[in-house]
């Protein structure tokens, strides 16, 4: 079955659409093709391993302070996101 006939199906309700999903470890290609145009058209999904950069926190400068006496602290974080 071709992307466009596949695609069909799914918003016309016929082909249940339950995503995809890839478990391997690795990086994985996956190609759908569609010749619906008259030339081969193709839709090429690949993934990857992404690499986790652990968070840096940022305390901010040392400080002293007299107790009872308030402090203001400027602290910092960087993340990645993953």
């Amino acid at each position: 079955m071709d992307v466009t006939s596949l695609v069909a199906g799914w918003v016309s309700g016929a082909i249940v659409n339950n995503g995809l999903a890839v478990s391997d470890a690795g990086a994985v290609t996956l190609k759908l093709g569609s010749r619906e145009s008259g030339f081969p058209m193709q839709l090429e999904v690949t993934t990857g391993v992404a690499t986790n950069t652990a968070p840096v926190p940022n305390a901010g400068v040392d400080q002293s302070v007299v107790f009872g006496n308030t402090v203001d602290l400027l602290a910092t974080a960087t993340d990645d996101g993953l």
